[in-house]
């Protein structure tokens, strides 16, 4: 759990679509419920299966954003897989931005996910591979902690912890929310007030 000195927020709201949502699972059997249990906040899940960039940001842009939280946003997947095309990347980079400033813009420190991998499929995963690379980039300039999911599920080994292939497992939502929280506790200890 977090103590006083690493922060004072009580609530984790988590922005995304069936990554963070958990899928057929419920949202606190997900990565983003299993962190914020383990850091002992009340989550707000504004996460829903097949939701695109644009669908998170109206949801960011409606939701009360209480200052001084914890933000997790994630998105991208949906966009790649429905409306592939050469402007895509950028569209949907265009939402994550906004979407970030009016969590900044309400006092919110915001933690940025990368979309985990995908198996059985290579030409979608080349293009996951892509958003990543633009996700790395962006969060660099814009100084945001990266939750690299992508990286915390890629290879062989963590096979085994997809339902289909896409879709983590009750095995990986647990995998992504012990780096999740590394990740958190970490960016907390360095920087312990909310970021404006």
């Amino acid at each position: 759990m977090l103590t006083p000195e690493e922060h004072k927020s009580t609530k984790l709201l988590a922005f995304g679509d069936s990554l963070t949502s958990g899928f057929i699972y419920s949202p606190q059997q997900a990565w983003a419920g299993l962190l914020a249990q383990k850091l002992g906040l009340e989550l707000i899940c504004h996460s829903y299966n097949g939701l695109t960039t644009a669908e998170i940001l109206s949801l960011v842009a409606q939701a009360p954003l209480p200052p001084g939280q914890l933000a997790c946003l994630m998105g991208g997947s949906n966009d790649l897989a429905w409306a592939p095309g050469p402007d895509i990347f950028q569209q949907a980079l265009g939402h994550i931005d906004r979407a970030v400033s009016l969590l900044r813009q309400a006092g919110m420190t915001v933690f940025l996910g990368i979309p985990t991998p995908v198996s059985g499929d290579a030409h979608f995963d080349r293009a996951l591979q892509k958003w990543r690379a633009i996700l790395l980039e962006y969060g660099q300039e814009q100084r945001l902690p990266l939750l690299d999911f992508y990286t915390c599920l890629s290879g062989p080994d963590h096979e085994p912890c997809f339902l289909d292939g896409l879709h983590p497992n009750l095995d990986g939502h647990r995998l992504m929310a012990e780096y999740a929280l590394g990740v958190v506790r970490g960016y907390l200890a360095q920087n312990p007030k909310p970021a404006a």
